[in-house]
């Protein structure tokens, strides 16, 4: 399992982001509004652009993204994809720390809009040291997703359901990045594994 403390804040904002299928942008504000309010000061109140005071009579409200059935947590062996554990058996066989999590919630399309009810795995994988206040020295996340064929579930305590059973099948990868040296670097599933592979 790994610390807290070995991812930096952009990882945690891009892994959240994953999680969350939100953009990355969209988490960091977040994050740095909740750290306002814990901090006590009072929510910052943006100035109107020029472009903005023409499009304000054009927005249309959109429906509040409803919340996830299952929030993001440490994911339980049955939760990985057998796609997902060959990259975990690979990452751990080259030295790397892995840790696996699991989210369900509804996928938000580019308007807005709510889509289909989809299960997440990400795998963030470290390599280098682990002690407080030291970056490791590589840091790789990449996704898998499934879409879920009962989208019914929004009602699972009216129909007695108390657990919600992953899909065997129809996992497919989602997206990879990779911190580095050179920044921040989307990858393919193929180079993905030769990214893990490398010294």
């Amino acid at each position: 399992m790994i610390p807290e403390g070995a991812y930096s804040q952009a990882g945690l904002d891009a892994a959240t982001a994953i999680e969350k299928r939100q953009p990355v942008h969209v988490v960091a504000i977040e994050r740095a509004y909740q750290d306002l309010v814990v901090a006590g000061a009072p929510k910052p109140t943006p100035a109107p652009q020029p472009a903005d005071l023409f499009k304000r009579d054009l927005v249309v409200p959109k429906a509040a993204h409803p919340a996830p059935l299952v929030p993001a947590r440490l994911a339980n062996e049955v939760e990985i994809p057998s796609a997902a554990r060959t990259v975990r058996k690979l990452a751990e066989s080259e030295g790397w720390h892995v840790k696996a999590t699991y989210a369900l919630g509804w996928v938000m399309g580019a308007k807005g809009e709510t889509r289909a009810l989809t299960h997440s795995l990400a795998l963030r994988m470290v390599e280098g040291g682990l002690e407080e206040g030291v970056l490791p020295s590589r840091r790789l996340v990449a996704a898998w997703v499934a879409k879920e064929p009962d989208q019914g579930l929004l009602n699972l305590k009216d129909r007695g359901v108390t657990e919600i059973p992953v899909p065997g099948k129809g996992w497919k990868f989602s997206l990879a990045y990779a911190w580095g040296e050179g920044g921040l670097h989307a990858l393919s599933a193929v180079a993905l594994k030769e990214t893990i592979k490398e010294d």
